[in-house]
């Protein structure tokens, strides 16, 4: 194979070329899934990546209500050239383990640049301890799952589970019949209110399953008014861009829309989320500002064959286990780009 060479886009991003059948793993591969490019990230924005984790993840657990396990969190970065911009915190942060796959993929590839502090096989440890809690028997569900996108991530948690003795059968959600007595929850029906997922929220209810992320952890993470909050505190200030309520001074962000970004309340998976200068007035004038947040635009980096770059840090607890990266083009953070999906990420080597 051909040695490769990195893409220098700028001081702290950039790609590396990957084989395509290297990525393409087997049992795994879904088309824009896997990217075919690895990223690294100055080692600089990594670790100032880790301390802005460990201080807003502290910041949240202590607003958050007693008891409420996230499991892991992922906080989601666009590295600038002044630092790592926090654009959202997630529960349920899908892809680790498919990045982690991405990671043996490509480090024979370069084998002069380092990944993460921890291997791969200890992140996965962590990853099942962070899901199944102390359960004997864990389940992986969803609404439908083998028709999720992120299926082939679930086969592999199966066998991560099956591999420690925990089960890890997947399941449809909506057909639960007990039988575990933990649940790695999958689910974007955040409280449980639909009428299908009464059986899994009455095992739940009476303490027969617990279920990571918990119900409730949504609201306690991922609510996007936390981040108006976080941008307001002095601690956090300089990794959370700017941030308000919509009915704060809703008219004068029509003016400012270019420099802005507006996002549901509790939306998740970029749905809802618009940015200002792509926004029709249309569009805008159909927003209940009450509903949305309205954040400073920090453009994505962008690599060399024009793919836009997210930068994910899995943690638990505040600390970071792994990051991970998403290329796309677009306008929002997408699974369609041909070339794009999840991607490792590599540090420079310092020799």
């Amino acid at each position: 194979m051909n040695a490769l060479a990195a893409i220098t886009i700028g001081p702290s991003v950039r790609a590396l070329p990957c084989d395509n059948h290297i990525v393409a793993i087997p049992g795994l591969w879904r088309q824009g899934l896997l990217a075919s490019s690895a990223i690294l990230v100055d080692e600089d924005q990594l670790a100032e990546m880790k301390r802005a984790v460990a201080v807003l993840d502290d910041h949240l657990r202590r607003a958050a209500p007693t008891g409420v396990d996230p499991g892991i969190l992922g906080f989601d970065f666009h590295p600038t050239a002044d630092g790592p911009r926090l654009i959202e915190v997630n529960t349920n942060p899908g892809g680790l383990l498919l990045v982690l796959a991405h990671q043996r993929a490509c480090a024979g590839l370069w084998p002069h640049a380092p990944a993460q502090d921890m291997g791969p096989d200890q992140v996965e440890m962590a990853a099942a301890k962070a899901f199944a809690g102390s359960a004997a028997k864990v389940a992986i569900v969803d609404d439908d799952p083998a028709d999720q996108f992120l299926y082939p991530e679930f086969l592999l948690y199966r066998r991560l589970f099956a591999r420690l003795g925990l089960g890890g059968d997947v399941i449809d959600a909506r057909h639960w019949h007990g039988g575990c007595d933990g649940v790695y929850n999958r689910l974007t029906d955040f409280d449980l209110s639909d009428p299908s997922h009464a059986a899994l929220a009455q095992d739940r209810a009476s303490g027969q399953v617990t279920m990571i992320p918990d119900m409730s952890a949504h609201a306690a993470y991922a609510d996007k008014r936390h981040l108006v909050t976080l941008s307001r505190q002095r601690a956090c200030a300089a990794w959370v861009p700017p941030t308000r309520m919509g009915d704060e001074d809703w008219p004068s962000t029509w003016a400012e829309r270019r420099h802005l970004f507006f996002k549901p309340v509790l939306g998740h998976g970029g749905k809802g989320g618009y940015r200002g200068d792509k926004i029709s007035r249309a569009t805008w004038e159909g927003l209940d500002p009450a509903r949305m947040v309205v954040q400073e635009l920090v453009p994505p980096p962008v690599v060399e064959s024009g793919f836009k770059v997210d930068i994910r840090a899995y943690a638990v607890g505040g600390r970071v286990l792994a990051f991970g990266a998403r290329l796309y083009r677009g306008q929002m953070t997408n699974f369609r780009s041909d070339g794009g999906g999840l991607a490792s990420v590599f540090r420079p080597h310092a020799g």
